[in-house]
């Protein structure tokens, strides 16, 4: 758990092969549902960027690689907490509009407190007129946000981003390191949420 090669042995268990964006993505009556990933401290304004968590920032960036962000889609960026006077949701919302993203195709839902909020309030905003949707989140966090949503009836393109796993790259692959051992509580606490979801 403390060295890359284990850390990244269980990522590539959880997020698999990564893979180009799926022919679903393209469909024109998906719209984009964009979950956040929090904020690294209150923001102060809408458009305090530094306040987002390198999650957060990086879904963003990699849905806009992915091109799909200029094909007319809505995007619905889910994700905050009643105790946030700024949501995280309209911090990512100010960031998508200063890349471009057309104002009249973004929504928001400002309250969800978890993958499990974020797939039952996004649900109330677009079923029962979208029930197909692109689901977009890191890699190693799409098994349970897929399951969660795929749960509340939608039927779902998965399309991972902001991927985890970093192949072997030499001897420093076998020696312990901290950040690997932050990778491996990561992994793991998807594992036990996933497991925890289906219980459920």
């Amino acid at each position: 758990m403390l060295t890359p090669l284990g850390a990244n042995s269980l990522v590539r268990l959880i997020e698999g092969p990564q893979h180009a964006v799926s022919a679903c993505a393209h469909e024109a009556d998906r719209p984009l549902v964009l979950l956040t990933g929090g904020l690294d401290y209150p923001a102060r304004t809408a458009d305090d960027f530094a306040s987002l968590t390198a999650s957060s920032s990086h879904r963003l960036y990699a849905l806009m690689a992915t091109g799909l962000l200029t094909e007319p889609h809505t995007l619905l960026i889910t994700g905050g907490s009643p105790d946030q006077a700024i949501p995280e949701s309209r911090v990512v919302g100010q960031l998508a509009l200063r890349l471009g993203v057309p104002a009249e195709r973004i929504q928001l839902e400002e309250h969800a407190r978890s993958t499990r909020d974020n797939a039952r309030l996004s649900a109330a905003m677009l079923l029962p007129t979208s029930p197909k949707i692109t689901l977009v989140t890191s890699a190693l966090h799409m098994q349970r946000a897929q399951w969660a949503f795929t749960q509340q009836g939608f039927d779902v393109c998965p399309q991972p981003v902001d991927w985890a796993y970093v192949p072997p790259t030499g001897l420093g692959y076998l020696l312990p390191q901290s950040s690997a051992l932050l990778k491996s509580e990561q992994a793991i606490h998807e594992l036990i949420g996933l497991i925890a979801y289906r219980w459920r």
